[in-house]
């Protein structure tokens, strides 16, 4: 089974965000076992972060890293485990996802949302492909990783580039679709993905 930690100073942040049904269900997560929510007191100066190890997702609020200059260190601990991290805050005004989409920047309005308790316990059951991108944009999850393919095709990037290469190990079972004769061919068929997956998206 993941599980997702979730450190915050402030444990009254997420009730500006949520409503009581979706807070009553994020304590089911932790009963369950899927989630620990942490405010960080008595470990601010465990820079092996061993309380980490356990779980496989990390989400903590920037404030607290900031304050205990840990920032760098929590993200160079995520990488070298390859563990998901999220830095949440409310001083964050553009969401960012960076390193294969494994490290995500976001709003704190945009973390605690009433979905937060139906994508953990899917995390937790290992329902999700790319658990960062599906937390962000739901059901058109693969959009981005459609358009990054549209830009290498674009960009003329050679598939035997490490670039092209690392994408395709990464993402190549979401791109046999869009073989085609040309580059050209290639990017009409994404373009018809991509619009097809917003409608998708924006389906009831």
């Amino acid at each position: 089974m993941n599980k997702v930690l979730i450190l915050d100073d402030r444990i009254e942040r997420k009730k500006n965000h949520m409503s009581n049904n979706a807070i009553t269900e994020l304590t089911n997560c932790v009963n369950r076992g899927y989630l620990a929510l942490m405010t960080g007191e008595g470990i601010e100066e465990d820079k092996s972060f061993q309380y980490c190890s356990d779980y496989s997702l990390l989400a903590f609020h920037k404030s607290w890293l900031d304050s205990n200059n840990l920032l760098m260190e929590i993200e160079r601990y995520a990488k070298d485990n390859e563990k998901f991290l999220i830095i949440f805050s409310g001083g964050i005004s553009q969401t960012l996802l960076l390193s294969d989409y494994k490290d995500l920047r976001v709003n704190s309005a945009g973390f605690y949302t009433d979905r937060l308790p139906v994508f953990i316990e899917k995390y937790a059951k290992s329902e999700f492909k790319q658990p960062l991108l599906e937390l962000l944009y739901g059901k058109a999850w693969q959009i981005p990783i459609f358009m990054k393919y549209r830009q290498m095709l674009w960009r003329g990037v050679s598939e035997d580039s490490d670039e092209f290469t690392i994408f395709e190990l990464n993402y190549g079972t979401n791109l046999e679709q869009f073989k085609a004769p040309t580059p050209i061919d290639m990017i009409n068929e994404l373009n018809k993905s991509i619009n097809h997956e917003i409608i998708k998206s924006n389906a009831l």
